[in-house]
């Protein structure tokens, strides 16, 4: 994996992002009325000059990127998870703010959402709120208060494939405000 410096990061952002608003870019990825993915196309056009407009300005060739999601389709709520410290000594360890935070994942959302992000806001230890790092606490009832934020997954999918399709390799998805 190619590591970009900032400037590097910095200019592809701008020339993504200058390239990319303009007509049309809205619906990049929904098809046309006589449904033949035109606008598919185009979209894959603007990002390949985009990439090439980024690549030429600082040097680098450009293999893999982070992509950065945003739109109407994601959404966000918070959630909780608990689970009991199970160990005799009772020492919360990293294994234990893996399962409360995969409990706090197993929430139910739609078929047509996917988890971009869970963001731990804070924890609880035994009924002690706003806990920032349990780690090396004693108790018996960990909990987690966290914030995620879901994508719809065609969106994702077509913009992964879009991205794939100019022979960039998508590293992860983030989302951006």
């Amino acid at each position: 994996m190619l590591v970009l410096p900032r400037f590097a990061l910095s200019l592809l952002k701008w020339a993504i992002t200058a390239r990319c608003v303009s007509p049309g870019w809205d619906c990049a990825f929904q098809r046309n009325a006589q449904g033949d993915g035109s606008q598919h196309q185009r979209s894959q056009g603007t990002i390949r000059d985009s990439i090439k407009r980024a690549e030429q300005s600082s040097g680098y060739k450009i293999e893999s990127a982070y992509i950065g999601v945003t739109g109407r389709h994601i959404k966000g709520q918070n959630e909780q998870g608990v689970v009991a410290v199970t160990r005799n000594d009772r020492l919360v360890r990293p294994d234990d703010l893996r399962r409360v935070l995969q409990n706090a994942q197993s929430i139910k959302i739609g078929s047509d959402q996917k988890i971009l992000h869970m963001i731990p806001r804070h924890y609880g230890l035994d009924g002690q709120d706003g806990v920032q790092n349990p780690i090396g606490m004693h108790g018996f009832k960990l909990d987690a208060e966290t914030h995620v934020i879901t994508a719809g997954v065609s969106s994702v999918q077509d913009l992964v494939k879009c991205i794939r399709g100019v022979g960039v390799d998508v590293e992860d998805l983030v989302f951006e405000h």
